[in-house]
C-alpha cells in the first residue's frame, strides 16, 4: 500500500532536523512512500538548502509553500494533497524507527474487515542528540484516553476511508487537535495497537509542545471534556434505540 507522509516544515531553519528525518524514512527500505511538505515560510523555503534539496530528490513527493495557521492547519494542507492508502504525520524533529513503515503496511494488509481503520505503535523518547530517553506507549481504551493523551503522534497511522469518515484535524485547537483527533477516530472504531517502536519523538526546548505547554494543557481538558459529553449522549442515545426495538408498540411507563 501507498504510504502518504506528511511533513509541516517552517522554512530553512528546519533544515538540520528534517534532513535527519528524511534520513530515517529513506532507511525503512520501503519504497512505496508519498511525501508532502507544507512549507510556512516562503521568505527562506526549505528547499533553498541544497542538503534537503539533494534528499528530496530521491522521493516521490509534493512541495507547497505558502503561509499557514500553524502546525494543524500546514497537516491538513498535507492531507488534502495526499494520494495513499494509509496516511501518516510527523513533525520535522520527529523520526521513524527502523522497519516502522513494512510493519504498519503489513497490519493493514492483515486487517480481514476493511473500512475505516488506524493503529497505533510504541514511542521512543530521545534528547535533541537522539539519545533514547525512555520508551512510551501501551495498550489503551477509549476511558483512559478520555483522562489524557497517552497516544503519542510520531507512533499513529490510518487509512483513507477512516479521514474520509471522521475527517482532519479540528483547526479550532492550535495545540492538541491531534488528541482530540484519535479521540474522534476511537469514536468511529478501536484501533489496533501494534507492540513495536514506530516513532521517535525528539526532545528540546523550542519544541512546540513543550514552549505552549499551560496553552495545552488546557486545551486537551477542554477537548476531554466536549468528548465525555459526546460519549454520553451517544450512549443514551444507543439506550433509546434498544429500548424502542425492545417495544415496538411503545415503551411501558417506570414503575418508580
Amino acid at each position: 500500500m501507498k504510504i502518504s507522509i506528511c511533513i509541516p516544515v517552517m522554512g530553512i531553519s528546519s533544515a538540520k532536523v528534517l534532513c535527519s528525518a528524511l534520513h530515517s524514512i529513506l532507511l525503512q527500505e520501503y519504497n512505496d512512500v508519498e511525501l508532502i511538505l507544507q512549507d510556512g515560510d516562503p521568505e527562506r523555503s526549505i528547499v533553498s538548502d541544497s542538503h534537503v534539496d539533494l534528499l528530496l530528490s530521491l522521493f516521490d513527493f509534493k512541495y507547497a509553500v505558502g503561509r499557514d495557521g500553524g502546525i494543524f492547519d500546514a497537516v491538513n494542507k498535507c492531507l488534502q494533497q495526499s494520494t495513499g492508502n494509509i496516511l501518516y504525520f510527523m513533525c520535522s524533529d520527529d523520526l521513524l524507527c527502523p522497519g516502522a513503515l513494512t510493519a504498519v503496511n503489513a497490519a493493514f494488509e492483515a486487517e480481514r474487515f476493511g473500512g475505516p481503520y488506524w493503529l497505533y505503535g510504541q514511542t521512543v523518547s530521545a534528547d535533541v542528540t537522539g539519545k533514547t530517553l525512555g520508551v512510551d506507549g501501551a495498550p489503551t481504551t477509549y476511558e483512559q484516553l478520555l483522562e489524557r493523551n497517552c497516544i503519542g503522534e510520531p507512533a499513529v497511522f490510518w487509512n483513507r476511508q477512516l479521514m474520509e469518515l471522521a475527517g482532519k484535524f479540528d483547526l479550532r485547537y492550535r495545540h492538541a487537535a491531534d488528541y482530540e483527533l484519535w479521540l474522534r477516530f476511537w469514536e468511529r472504531r478501536e484501533p489496533l495497537f501494534l507492540e513495536q517502536t514506530l516513532g521517535i519523538f525528539r526532545h528540546h526546548a523550542d519544541q512546540h509542545s513543550k514552549v505552549n505547554a499551560a496553552a495545552l494543557e488546557v486545551e486537551a481538558k477542554k477537548i476531554s471534556t466536549r468528548h465525555q459529553n459526546f460519549s454520553g449522549l451517544i450512549a443514551r442515545a444507543h439506550n433509546v434505540l434498544a429500548l424502542r426495538r425492545s417495544y415496538p408498540d411503545g415503551i411501558p411507563e417506570s414503575g418508580n
